[in-house]
Parts: structure tokens; C-alpha cells; sequence
């Protein structure tokens, strides 16, 4: 573990990084006005279980500076260059960028359902509501058609997950901040995994993100995946990825520009 004083680095193997850039973060919340570290607690945990099991590369935000705004990565250029310079230098294949988010709340795009749904339709959803146990953001920001990660990545990512019995949604709750999409490139899948406190809260669900995860990483690296893979855990639909491909309006070899 090297660690210096903005930025901790475990360092791993150099294909997958998994970031955490909120650990330090204080949120503020109305209704009472408070300002909390609620929605983020157990992330840095879960990164390091992942390290064990799996040797990914694991990069912390040590500070309580924002780095996921347009506005806190100019005002904070010094401290988000660092992050990119060793990112850059290992170069991986994927980073995932750990977040935790409230069970209830706002919604984007879906809302709460049994197993994976692909990019429903806007007419589906509450604007409030429970959020799934699982959210996965790949947009650099709602108006825009640049995706920091390719579908059949995020696809694969979402399976896991689902595979394990959480609520998986693609870009229920948030898009994927500025951080993925400054980061993301042509050679490179970069996603934003936001756990909801009930999973991060449960040692059971805890597990299964984790076991999901490390899956994830063994099947990108062409590694045999546990048997107890499967899809008897609540996965109401898994899109075909000719569906996928229509939904995201993908083109098939990459990157929608």
C-alpha cells in the first residue's frame, strides 16, 4: 500500500482500476440541514475486498474535494491530474469508479424492478422512488451521446451483478460523473457503480456485490467463472445483445461519438 497524502494507491494487477473518489467526502442534506458521509460509508471497504480477491489496482481520494464535477475537477486541477497521471501510467483495460448512493430517492432513467432492465423507457418511471440495489452509469452526462464504456462491457458488468440477485439498473439514479468521462478513452471501458446502503449495510448482499465483481474481472480476463453463476436469482429480462446494441444505438465496434 503506498499512500501519500491527497491520493492512497494499493497497487495491483494493471488491467482493472477501481477508483473511489468520495471516500473522504462530505455530502450536504436538507430536510434536516446536515452534512453527512452517510451515502459513501463502506466503499473503500468493499474496493479493498475486491483487491484481495482479484489483485485490481485500487486508487483512493484521501481529501474531501468533489472530483466528480465539471466545476470541482477545474477548481481542483492539481489533485485530478495526479489521479489521471498514474491511471494513465498503469493504463488499464477497465477502471470502475466505486460510489454508494441512498436507498430511496430521485430516479433517471428506471425505477426499481426484479433483475436487469436495459435503458427503459422514460414514461416507466416515478421521478422519486426506492432505487435498485445496483446502479451502473456510463454517461459522461445526460445530454450527451459520448458513452465512457462500450454496451457489450456494461451488459456483461449488469449480468453479474444480477446473477447474484441485486436489483440492477442501468443508469436508474445517475449518468456517471465528470470523473469517468474525463478519464474514458477509445481503448478503455470506464463505468460508475453506485451500491445502495442497504447492500453496503447487509453482509449477505455485500458478499454477492463482491462475488459479482470479482466475477466480472475472471470473465474480462478469460478466467473460469464460479459455477454458482447462474440465472436463477431474480433476472426478470436480460436483453439479447442485438437488443442491447438497438437500445444503447451502439455502433458494433465501439464508441458512440
Amino acid at each position: 500500500m503506498v499512500v501519500s497524502e491527497k491520493i492512497t494507491l494499493i497497487e495491483g494487477s494493471r488491467d482493472v482500476v477501481i477508483t473511489v473518489i468520495h471516500n473522504s467526502v462530505k455530502k450536504l442534506k436538507s430536510q434536516p440541514m446536515r452534512v453527512t458521509q452517510d451515502d459513501e460509508k463502506g466503499i473503500m471497504e468493499l474496493a479493498v475486498a475486491i483487491n484481495k480477491e482479484t489483485s485490481a489496482t485500487v486508487i483512493i481520494n484521501n481529501t474531501d474535494i468533489d472530483l466528480n464535477s465539471d466545476e470541482g475537477i477545474k477548481e481542483n486541477k492539481e489533485l485530478f491530474d495526479e489521479f489521471k497521471k498514474i491511471i494513465t501510467k498503469i493504463n488499464p483495460q477497465v477502471i470502475i469508479d466505486l460510489h454508494g448512493m441512498a436507498n430511496s430517492g430521485s430516479l433517471f432513467n428506471n425505477s426499481k424492478e426484479s433483475g436487469l432492465r436495459i435503458c427503459r423507457e422514460f414514461i416507466e418511471k416515478p421521478s422519486e422512488g426506492s432505487r435498485p440495489d445496483i446502479d451502473i452509469g456510463f454517461r459522461r452526462k445526460a445530454s450527451s451521446n459520448f458513452c465512457t464504456s462500450r454496451g457489450e462491457t456494461i451488459l456483461r458488468v449488469a449480468k453479474f451483478l444480477s446473477y447474484q440477485g441485486l436489483i440492477t439498473d442501468i443508469e436508474a439514479v445517475f449518468p456517471g460523473g465528470s470523473f469517468i468521462g474525463n478519464l474514458a478513452c477509445m481503448d478503455r471501458d470506464v463505468m460508475a457503480i453506485e451500491v445502495a446502503k442497504r447492500v453496503r449495510d447487509n453482509k449477505k448482499l455485500n458478499k454477492k456485490f463482491i462475488d459479482a465483481i470479482i466475477n466480472f474481472i475472471d470473465s474480462i480476463r478469460g478466467q473460469a467463472i464460479s459455477d454458482e453463476v447462474n440465472t436463477a436469482f431474480g433476472v426478470s429480462k436480460i436483453s439479447k445483445p442485438e437488443e442491447v446494441k438497438e437500445e444503447l444505438k451502439e455502433e458494433p465496434a465501439g464508441y458512440i461519438g
